[in-house]
């Protein structure tokens, strides 16, 4: 337990730092207070900008922080040596006997005696320091000087905001405020006008601002600031009269603030509101026809610019809007007719919805239309949207089946799409289609009854393999229409569409005889273009979502929308395509899977929401995981197609070659018939041999642009391709060898004979050629001269379909070498 002592000088202590502290507080406060007038008269003469402010703010208490920091330390800890020698002094003892008996201690002394003495030094102490009350050791001089310069910082801002109170609320809200953007004080006040300023998007704005106080003297400007930057500009005002300035604004397309300054003074901020006009989003049209005409209402998405109704009908206009709405109107002005006055309708528009406008009006004569909206805050659209009203008389419905086309080529299996649309003047009663088998009667299938509406599109599809349609029948499909005109004479009909169907061999080899081999990568390259695309997307997503802009996330969101929509589209269609080759089988079934995930990506999408950035980034990584769930298959196919379309280019120049042979073998033959006649006296064909020289050395021409050709796409192998080495090493030993026998320069010979009729020599030298070309393609182990017979090469890979598509691809080629072979060249596939 503490001693009489301890207690008595800690008491003592306590009253020296109470009284130090409130000599600190006193001056402390002084001092800040006219620190702060001085702060404000500054700021009266130099206008300081907030950024400076701020500055002086932070270094004002910096260092008062620092300052009174320092005086704590230095002056208010009183120790118990310093609290034992303001009381010595005060007790005006020579002795000291307070700070004697800091120096003793009886519990400590070794001895009786010495204890005696610790305990008389100090209860001398305790006796010395209870004579003393704590307010003698209270510093009441200091305190009064504190009080005093207290009371003249008071009376100064007392005096201060007496005499200039408009002046003390501007420099002190400033000061209490410095990071704000606040006015200076001046003596000048400024009268902005408008007050509240607007300007339509794209517009111009008249501001003006009326300067009282005092004269102008200095040259006063327009200061803009753009809210989403923050970046100013200063513009000069024109002078109207000695107190009032104008500026023009033009071309305002983003919120800003704007104000006006003369030297250092200047006005409030005052926001610039943009006022967006309405715009039309959409339009829908109900039709209400007479009652004799037994129509149905009928109800349309306004897409076009004309409305075609009978004459008597009620139409109602309904349009949408970007922006509330406040009213609007249409003008109908009817169509002039000579002698007649025209007078313009106006018809004000019914509100059912904060967005949508909506006008009726009874339609009996031809005449245009023209509609405005006005939003809630009275700004119109900025232009009207014009179209017309006519009326057409009763006529038979128009048919046209759309797909098939006339003739289309099928194989047993085939699904094929119907496609056909029926138009009426006003409305459509029944739509049928008739479909007819060679060597039976027709078959007549009602597709919709009582349509009620001027257009029907017809959307169906035939299975052939349901119906049991064989190879060499042909199917005949038609579509037919009718009103409801009580003559029964309203029927019409479409033209017919004829099914050819083949087997799937014929219609295969059909299509690669008359594809090119640099149609054959696009259509791989199309499928990952489209899906890329759709990746890309998803990050600009990701990088808008990332922003927070609900404007920057919404437009990446359409966008992305867009671009599924259009992959889903084309990998449908890739799907659904007849496979030419083994290898798009592959194409068709990645197709398939990637479609449906860009469709789940697209359901995703949807929901996504601009203002929520988390929600839409983690719906772009969603999609993105999804799109890469066929990554390696995706590559894989990719490596395969490019494989085949290099080697394809090197089968293609073996075509090319089979081609340049039977050429070659038709001279031979046609000049071997000349040759035989001449031999035996029939001489009437010799004068087609300068014909048959001239084809000779085109073939040759042909030859000679086979082996630059052919180099060519041997240098252009991309390095890596191993699977390729085999067939490059063989169209180079050809081509060598090709040199080596030139069965060029044969050619030439040939075709010279022929053009100097000699049959004879001609045919000797061109069998020589057709020979040596023979020879070439039949060299043992040529995997090249094997193509160009049409033998493909079979590559040492895990994926047959390779093999098999290049087999196809060559078969192809050599079909297309006008052997023949293969299906009928009249129709389309589809």
């Amino acid at each position: 337990m503490k001693n009489t002592f301890d207690i008595e000088l800690n008491r003592v202590r306590r009253a020296l730092w109470t009284g130090r502290v409130l000599v600190l507080g006193l001056f402390l406060i002084s001092g800040v207070m006219g620190a702060w007038v001085l702060f404000g008269l500054a700021d009266v003469f130099f206008a300081f900008e907030p950024k400076a402010r701020t500055g002086i703010t932070v270094f004002l208490v910096a260092s008062f922080a620092m300052a009174g920091a320092w005086i704590w330390y230095r002056f208010c800890s009183v120790s118990r040596k310093t609290a034992a020698e303001a009381v010595d002094r005060h007790s005006r003892s020579e002795r000291a006997p307070v700070t004697a008996a800091l120096n003793v201690s009886p519990e400590k002394a070794a001895t009786t005696m010495a204890r005696w003495l610790a305990g008389t030094v100090e209860s001398s102490a305790v006796v010395t320091l209870k004579k003393i009350p704590g307010k003698q050791l209270f510093p009441f001089r200091y305190i009064r000087h504190g009080a005093i310069l207290l009371t003249g910082a008071l009376i100064l801002v007392a005096v201060l905001k007496g005499l200039f109170p408009v002046a003390f609320s501007v420099v002190g809200g400033r000061l209490l405020h410095p990071g704000a953007d606040l006015p200076p004080w001046s003596r000048l006040t400024f009268a902005v006008e408008p007050e509240s300023p607007s300007a339509i998007y794209g517009g111009e704005l008249e501001l003006g601002v009326t300067i009282t106080g005092a004269p102008v003297e200095q040259p006063v400007e327009c200061l803009l600031r753009e809210v989403r930057t923050g970046s100013l500009l200063r513009l000069p005002a024109f002078r109207e009269t000695s107190d009032h300035f104008t500026r023009r604004l033009e071309n305002l397309n983003e919120p800003l603030k704007i104000a006006f300054a003369c030297g250092k003074a200047r006005s409030a901020w005052v926001p610039v509101e943009i006022l967006y006009q309405p715009q039309i989003l959409s339009g829908k049209v109900r039709i209400l026809p007479p009652a004799y005409t037994g129509l149905k209402p009928q109800e349309a998405v306004l897409d076009s610019t004309e409305i075609s109704v009978l004459e008597g009908a009620t139409v109602t206009l309904e349009l949408t809007s970007n922006r509330p709405l406040g009213g609007g109107q249409i003008v109908f002005s009817p169509v002039p007719v000579p002698g007649q006055t025209i007078t313009a309708e106006r018809i004000q528009a019914r509100m059912p919805s904060s967005h949508v406008a909506e006008f009726s009006w009874l339609v009996n004569r031809p005449g245009k239309i023209s509609a405005t909206l006005v939003d809630v805050r009275g700004t119109g659209s900025a232009k009207p949207m014009n179209f017309s009203i006519r009326a057409v008389p009763d006529r038979p419905p128009e048919v046209d089946l759309v797909d098939p086309p006339a003739l289309l080529l099928a194989t047993p299996k085939t699904v094929v799409p119907l496609v056909g649309e029926a138009k009426d003047e006003f409305s459509l009663a029944n739509v049928r289609l008739v479909r007819t088998l060679t060597g039976f009667r027709d078959r007549s299938l009602l597709v919709a009854e009582n349509v009620g509406t001027k257009n029907y599109a017809f959307h169906d599809k035939l299975d052939l393999a349901k119906v049991g349609a064989k190879a060499g029948q042909t199917i005949e499909v038609m579509l037919e229409a009718s009103d409801y005109n009580p003559s029964l004479m309203g029927q019409g009909s479409s033209g017919v569409a004829r099914i050819q169907v083949i087997s799937e061999a014929q219609y295969a080899a059909y299509i690669r005889a008359r594809a090119q081999m640099a149609e054959f990568l696009p259509r791989f390259e199309a499928l990952f273009s489209a899906v890329q695309e759709a990746r890309d997307k998803l990050d600009a997503l990701t990088e808008a979502a990332e922003t927070g802009d609900a404007e920057a996330i919404k437009k990446a969101r359409d966008e992305a929308v867009a671009a599924h929509e259009k992959a889903a589209e084309l990998l449908d269609k890739l799907a659904t395509d007849f496979p030419a080759y083994d290898l798009e089988k592959r194409l068709q079934s990645l197709a398939r899977a990637q479609a449906e995930m860009l469709r789940e990506n697209l359901g995703e999408l949807a929901k996504v929401d601009p203002n929520d950035a988390a929600g839409a980034k983690n719906a772009a990584k969603e999609g993105l995981e999804r799109l890469g769930k066929n990554k390696k298959e995706s590559e894989e196919l990719g490596e395969d197609a490019a494989l085949v379309a290099e080697a394809g280019k090197i089968l293609e120049m073996a075509a090319r070659f089979q081609k340049i042979y039977l050429d070659q073998k038709s001279v031979t033959d046609r000049l071997y018939t000349i040759a035989k006649e001449v031999s035996q006296g029939v001489g009437q064909n010799r004068r087609m041999l300068p014909s048959l020289g001239d084809t000779q050395e085109k073939n040759r021409e042909a030859l000679d642009d086979f082996i630059k050709e052919l180099e060519k796409r041997i240098r252009n192998i991309p390095e890596g391709m191993e699977e390729l080495g085999e067939l490059r090493d063989g169209a180079i030993d050809f081509l060598l060898a090709l040199h080596s026998s030139d069965p060029g320069s044969v050619m030439n010979d040939a075709a010279r004979q022929a053009r100097d009729s000699d049959a004879s020599s001609a045919f000797g030298k061109a069998e020589l050629a057709r020979t040596l070309l023979e020879r070439l393609m039949e060299t043992p182990g040529n995997c090249f001269g094997e193509a160009c017979q049409g033998n493909s090469p079979q590559f040492k890979v895990q994926r047959p379909d390779i093999n098999d598509t290049l087999a196809q691809l060559l078969a192809g080629m050599c079909d297309g070498n006008g052997d023949g072979s293969g299906p009928p060249k009249q129709g389309t596939g589809g």
